[in-house]
């Protein structure tokens, strides 16, 4: 099967990334997507907030995965590590769906996304242009891929097993 990566996303599949949200088991567990994606609206007052969108698609143009970045500061915790939080100002977050996942691709999409991101407008226009990311401490297949890219832990579990991570 082959995917391909692209810039943004359709109408076709923010109907389909809605849909994930409310029905895909680890969507739910692991993220607040079925808030943040509750329906097209909910997703274009998300999307208003300045989100950089890449979709990995099908043959068919059906979505399979979703990477967004955003200009957002880190948010205030104890962190772990010596950072200058004021150089983090980049959000990120990677979803992979249905027959996509667990096939390899998800790493393979965040190279392709990073790579068009930062040769993009939206990142040059970024003056702390450090990334940062929040996922559960017990979500082991996302920790590993994030790390695998380069992230690294920055703070412990909140009281909802949240941690933040930054690249």
């Amino acid at each position: 099967m082959d995917f391909k990566v692209v810039s943004g996303i359709t109408s076709k599949q923010v109907t389909q990334l809605v849909n994930f949200s409310k029905t895909d088991s680890q969507v739910k567990k692991y993220t607040s997507d079925s808030i943040r994606f509750k329906n097209i609206e909910s997703f274009k007052k998300w999307k208003k907030k300045g989100r950089v969108i890449y979709s990995l698609i099908d043959e068919s143009k059906d979505l399979l995965g979703i990477i967004w970045f955003g200009k957002e500061k880190i948010p205030a915790k104890k962190f772990i590590l010596p950072i200058i939080k004021k150089e983090f100002g980049i959000t990120f977050a990677i979803r992979i769906y249905g027959k996509a996942r667990s096939k390899g691709q998800a790493l393979l999409f965040m190279d392709k996304a990073y790579e068009l991101f930062t040769k993009a407008q939206d990142y040059e226009s970024v003056k702390n242009k450090g990334i940062w990311l929040e996922v559960s401490i017990d979500n082991l297949p996302a920790l590993k891929l994030y790390e695998k890219f380069g992230f690294v832990k920055a703070t412990k579990p909140d009281k909802k097993g949240k941690i933040l991570m930054i690249f």
